[in-house]
């Protein structure tokens, strides 16, 4: 009877080891096992489906980042304010505008970029602002002539890469791996004034 009941206490502490562990996600694509080692032995069980590439196994709190930043790049972007009359004005007497940074039409441009070895295309977007009745005066160089106003926007690009590497002293010389690449973008300097259009 001791014999039967070492036998069956073995087999129900064998079977215990070896219950496949299992769980559910969306991601899934292939099976995959874990081996652990418990007093020499290799146990091996199936833990589910191997979720597809790029699909992140830890959560961000696992996790710690910094972030680079790349040299700073400028671009222009230019055209007519919005508020300005189909043929422009002509200001008989002498005058100008009144040119106020806000709203008015939106124009684009891009430039591109060199992140580690990629080159990659900015898109920037940006408002012209308009002609209105108050903010800044930009006078007209004769009365003759009709005029729009222009204006130009240099934007400054700052380009960045935020690296990820997992947390802990186990990982302190892990390297770290491109979590995201972008950039952040300000107005650098506003130059408008009166452009001759007949």
């Amino acid at each position: 009877m001791r014999r039967l009941l070492c036998v069956m206490l073995i087999a129900l502490t064998m079977t215990s080891l070896c219950i496949p562990l299992s769980f559910a996600d969306s991601n899934e694509e292939a099976n995959y096992s874990i081996h652990s080692g418990i007093d020499g032995r290799i146990f091996s069980g199936t833990i589910g489906m191997m979720p597809r590439e790029g699909y992140d196994l830890y959560g961000s709190n696992d996790y710690i980042y910094k972030t680079e930043y790349l040299p700073k790049q400028y671009i222009v972007l230019k055209g007519f304010a919005g508020g300005n009359s189909p043929g422009g004005d002509r200001f008989e007497t002498g005058g100008g505008f009144w040119f106020t940074d806000y709203a008015g039409p939106t124009v684009s441009g891009g430039l591109t970029i060199n992140y580690l070895g990629n080159l990659k295309l900015i898109s920037v977007s940006v408002s012209l602002g308009k002609a209105g009745s108050s903010g800044k005066f930009v006078s007209v160089p004769d009365t003759e002539h009709y005029y729009k106003l222009y204006v130009e926007k240099t934007i400054e690009i700052t380009p960045y890469i935020t690296y990820k590497r997992l947390k802990g002293n186990l990982h302190a010389n892990d390297p770290w791996t491109v979590y995201l690449e972008g950039h952040a973008q300000k107005t650098y300097k506003v130059n408008q004034y009166a452009k001759r259009v007949g």
